[in-house]
């Protein structure tokens, strides 16, 4: 078998086992990303919370045809439509808008994160499917280093620790020379899918940051008044037996400031939908301090971890201004 036809097998192969063995994650579809990307919460002097708000699942984007500027649109048409002029291409663009406004370019990112003590480390697979493509892609995957925040003036967000995609794999199985390898992932399309991969993990810090900020600053959340439900008396129903096999979950869906997110973490939706400020992380540290009784009686409480979710501790940093 031809090593083109292999790696192309392999993108559909990888792509078709993670979204198998993610079925069942903890995932959060973002419907209107373009609408978080221009918009911006957090001022340049504030300290931004990246830690995703799920230590593993899924991240889903789903961009509409209908949201896509015309450059991005023209680029994603099928090849066939290279051969016509610009003019039939415009056309044929406008017609499939008017016909087809829900026709989406689909991004699946599959991620884990291990915690350690000021950083934490994300692998993170990247998956996706085209305009008129039905199956997924498997693009790479990509490991990176990345800080629990990012201070003002802090240039470098993460750290590329590894990454693959199905030729390195493919050039593995092959037993390729290292030499081989190695000249591959200096080429331009290692270079060109190395960016990629990149941009994916720019996605999940955005996506992680903004919703993180909102759930630290309620006061800048906008959400649609809940509407007054109807109750009606219903007779008890009965209680169904213990299913061993995991059931799909039901994501809940909220808007937030316009953006339709979708979850089926009941903490993420907790959180999203509170009035009070909150945090996304499990366990932070408090500083020691002084407590004054009232009979005036004054004790010093020694430096402490508070919170349960001990793998998920953030670490506090510090802005000295002069």
């Amino acid at each position: 078998m031809k090593t083109e036809k292999q790696i192309d097998l392999l993108e559909l192969e990888k792509a078709q086992n993670i979204r198998e063995e993610t079925y069942f994650s903890d995932r959060i579809i973002m419907n209107n990303y373009s609408k978080m990307l221009n918009s911006r919460l957090c001022k340049d002097d504030e300290v931004i919370t990246l830690v995703p708000p799920i230590t593993s699942g899924v991240i889903e984007i789903n961009t509409k045809i209908s949201e896509m500027d015309e450059e991005t649109i023209l680029n994603l048409l099928p090849d066939e439509t290279e051969q016509w002029s610009l003019s039939e291409r415009h056309r044929f663009l406008k017609e499939l808008i008017r016909k087809s406004p829900d026709i989406s370019e689909e991004i699946y990112y599959s991620f884990h994160c291990e915690y350690k003590e000021e950083t934490f480390i994300m692998s993170l697979d990247v998956l996706s499917s085209m305009l008129f493509e039905e199956n997924f892609s498997w693009d790479g995957n990509i490991k990176v280093e990345i800080p629990y925040n990012l201070s003002p003036g802090d240039n470098e967000v993460c750290k590329v620790l590894s990454f693959s995609d199905a030729t390195i794999e493919i050039y593995q199985r092959q037993k390729r020379k290292e030499k081989e390898i190695k000249e591959y992932m200096m080429s331009e399309d290692a270079i060109d899918i190395l960016n990629a991969l990149r941009d994916a993990v720019e996605d999940i810090i955005t996506i992680s940051s903004n919703l993180n900020y909102l759930a630290e600053h309620p006061e800048f959340k906008e959400m649609p008044e809940k509407e007054p439900r109807e109750y009606t008396h219903r007779q008890s129903a009965k209680k169904k037996e213990n299913v061993s096999e995991p059931r799909e979950q039901k994501p809940r869906e909220i808007l937030l400031n316009g953006i339709k997110i979708k979850t089926t973490n009941n903490k993420v939706a907790s959180v999203l939908r509170s009035k009070a400020p909150r945090k996304l992380t499990g366990c932070f540290g408090v500083r020691g301090h002084f407590r004054h009784y009232k009979t005036g009686k004054v004790v010093y409480i020694k430096p402490y971890t508070k919170g349960n979710d001990t793998q998920k501790q953030m670490q506090k940093r510090y802005i000295i201004k002069d």
